[in-house]
């Protein structure tokens, strides 16, 4: 009985999972025009990432009030965090996704191009805390207050515009 329903059940999904197939399978490509029209849909998302990136980076320093002898520490800071939130953006490919109409890559080369790109994203971390002591080490504690509270909203913001990259 228990054989039977299982085979009923396997038989189901391959008589409902071929047409679906089939059909995302023949969806055309895109036109030029729309392929143009996507990437300016892109480029200008970017600019306005980017512009929201300053504002929250002038407005991080400000609320820092930072003394003559803290502020040399900002810009090497400042040129970290902005390496550093840049960086999502270059991979163009998800981990699964086909590249130039090949086949889908292997799991292998799924699971090597993963770790290629956190052994990228871990040493821009690390660039990115050794920018960060200086700065960090000469605040005082009402400043890291702000410094830890700005960062994590920064990390936040930064976090949901890269989930909303990768699922376009």
């Amino acid at each position: 009985m228990r054989n039977s329903i299982i085979a009923g059940c396997a038989a189901a999904t391959l008589v409902f999972a071929a047409p679906l197939a089939s059909s995302f399978a023949e969806t055309d490509a895109a036109s030029p025009d729309q392929q143009e029209h996507s990437e300016q849909s892109r480029e200008q998302r970017r600019q306005q990432w980017a512009t929201v990136f300053d504002a929250r980076l002038v407005g991080f320093k400000a609320s820092l009030a930072l003394a003559s002898d803290q502020e040399k520490n900002w810009p090497a800071f400042e040129a970290a965090l902005r390496s550093f939130a840049q960086s999502p953006g270059q991979w163009k490919h998800h981990d699964g996704a086909k590249t130039d109409g090949d086949a889908a890559p292997s799991p292998v080369d799924v699971m090597r191009r993963m770790s290629q790109r956190m052994g990228q994203r871990s040493a821009q971390l690390t660039a990115l805390a050794d920018a960060t002591t200086p700065l960090y080490t000469t605040l005082d504690d009402n400043q890291k207050l702000i410094f830890r509270a700005t960062l994590r909203q920064m990390w936040r913001a930064h976090r949901y515009e890269h989930e909303r990259r990768r699922g376009q």
